[in-house]
């Protein structure tokens, strides 16, 4: 399979908490103070959420199997529920509601109601927060979450400047206000062609690397420059060295002035 690196890769992430165990990848391990060891509304739901998605996805494959209706998805029911939660201001929840608003198939009249408001309170619940146990990391809350609001135009483009600014400029997480840079820049560039907007994102990039270095995105940042600037058409290919099937040890620049065919894969 091969695989290609873009910026601003959308993903979706499933939060299966309990207070034992991190449910999600990029989440920072911290122990919880006994008195905080008590199981959350939240956590409790998304429990409740994981069983049901567990259920939802073994009767969808016996439908597909025998090609009948698949049943309706378990967040059309749960998306209320966890709104309930939201509504106290609980960013976990915030996240959740924005992250499966499409999959819980709301109208536009809802989302325009109920889902743009959110991406306002989740940035402001940022500002002051601390990566915690059973959570997505916040760099990721910004890019994927809040970012996914431009992507999926649920907020104007002034409306996720004017977050990522209040972010970048406030939050105490260093993680949140690198991916709030790095989502501002391009929110700030529009829209544009891919060549266009591959030139902007090498100094979009620069700009991430050079003032949060040592932020998930600034470490991004210094993979997608070298990606722009010499993994492209007309750049001489990396040299590496490797072992041919036969244990033959070979580098790539022996084969220089021949056509070389180079074929990355793997599984995932």
């Amino acid at each position: 399979m091969n695989k290609t690196w873009m910026a601003g890769l959308g993903l979706a992430l499933v939060a299966q908490a309990t207070p034992a165990t991190s449910a999600v990848p990029g989440s920072l391990p911290m122990p919880l103070a006994p008195a905080a060891r008590a199981e959350t509304e939240f956590q409790k739901l998304s429990a409740e959420f994981a069983t049901a998605s567990a259920e939802w996805r073994t009767k969808a494959t016996e439908a597909r199997a025998k090609k009948e209706k698949v049943p309706p998805r378990p967040e059309l029911e749960f998306w209320p529920r966890f709104e309930k939660i939201a509504a106290t201001g609980d960013r976990q929840a915030l996240t959740w509601c924005l992250q499966y608003a499409s999959r819980a198939g709301l109208k536009n009249d809802v989302i325009d109601e109920k889902v743009v408001p959110m991406y306002g309170k989740l940035a402001d619940a940022l500002l002051t927060a601390a990566p915690g146990k059973d959570e997505m990391a916040l760099g990721d809350v910004v890019q994927y979450v809040l970012g996914g609001g431009v992507r999926a135009k649920h907020l104007k483009p002034e409306e996720a400047v004017a977050i990522f600014k209040k972010i970048e400029a406030n939050a105490k997480d260093e993680d949140a206000r690198g991916a709030a840079l790095l989502q501002l820049r391009v929110a700030e560039m529009g829209e544009v062609s891919d060549e266009v907007r591959d030139q902007k994102m090498v100094e979009v990039y620069r700009d991430v690397l050079k003032k949060y270095p040592n932020s998930g995105a600034g470490k991004e940042a210094k993979g997608q420059i070298n990606r722009l600037e010499n993994l492209v058409i007309g750049k001489v290919a990396p040299d590496f060295s490797t072992t041919d099937v036969e244990g033959v040890d070979f580098k790539l620049s022996d084969y220089r002035g021949k056509v070389v065919v180079l074929d990355f894969w793997g599984f995932w």
